[in-house]
């Protein structure tokens, strides 16, 4: 039997078997990865570059993408995101890197989900992936523990935010700029006001995925915050703004 964290579809899988492209140059890390998804009867498709990662992607058409970034060869995984994102914006796909030039801000904005390090924890990876798959009101529905750090802040209304820069909605969590008092991987109780428009307020708790702590010419310092909790009627507001603005990135740069 699945654990209950992974019970994503369960009764279906036996009959359509969820599909699963692992792109990685090394076969062992493949391995490794395919045994965890195959024993909940998931079907993995796998490649050893980016290029047939992208071609088997088309030819495939699975549910669940995930890629090393750096592999031998003219594409990355970072190029696999971005052309499988083109192919299909609503496209589940995460990363792993044990180092890549690529911040993980750029990963996010281009539409990744998850950013796993090297070494990784394979049930973790498992579970986030299978994870999403649900829709964002069932994964938010658990609440999580208060954040250590407190972000509290007002804006006239969510376009204007984003046209100055200063606060940005992605599909899976959101750019604040000059909040930089938590570090990554802290967690954040936030409560965010918008003054007109909809939604009319953000409140939950979040985990900071990136920061930027200086500026430039065109990206203000900030952070990147994923969603892990949000109130019952923010779920609802933000689902409705996910399926009508479409966001491309999961968390914006700004």
């Amino acid at each position: 039997m699945p654990n209950n964290a992974y019970n994503i579809h369960w009764a279906s899988m036996a009959e359509n078997p969820l599909k699963i492209l692992i792109v990685d140059d090394e076969n062992d890390i493949i391995s490794i990865l395919s045994m965890g998804f195959e024993k909940l009867g998931c079907q993995v498709i796998s490649a050893n570059s980016a290029t047939d990662g992208i071609l088997k992607y088309k030819e495939q058409k699975p549910e669940l993408v995930l890629s090393d970034i750096r592999m031998p060869g003219k594409a990355s995984g970072f190029d696999l995101l971005k052309a499988v994102k083109t192919l299909n914006p609503n496209q589940p796909v995460a990363l792993m890197t044990g180092f890549s030039d690529i911040p993980p801000s750029e990963m996010y904005h281009e539409g990744a989900f998850a950013v796993f390090p090297k070494p990784f924890d394979r049930n973790q990876i498992v579970e986030t992936m299978l994870k999403s798959l649900k829709p964002l009101a069932d994964r938010l529905a658990d609440k999580a523990p208060l954040g250590s750090a407190k972000l509290e802040k007002t804006f006239p209304g969510l376009s204007q935010a984003a046209e100055a820069h200063q606060f940005n909605l992605g599909s899976g969590g959101f750019f604040v700029a000059n909040f930089i008092e938590a570090e990554k991987g802290k967690l954040v109780s936030f409560k965010i006001n918008f003054q007109g428009g909809s939604p009319s307020a953000l409140e939950g708790v979040g985990q900071v995925k990136w920061v930027r702590k200086a500026g430039t010419e065109n990206l203000k310092p900030g952070s990147g915050i994923e969603f892990l909790f949000l109130t019952d009627g923010c779920k609802v507001a933000v689902s409705d703004f996910i399926k009508n603005a479409q966001p491309k990135s999961f968390i914006p740069t700004n």
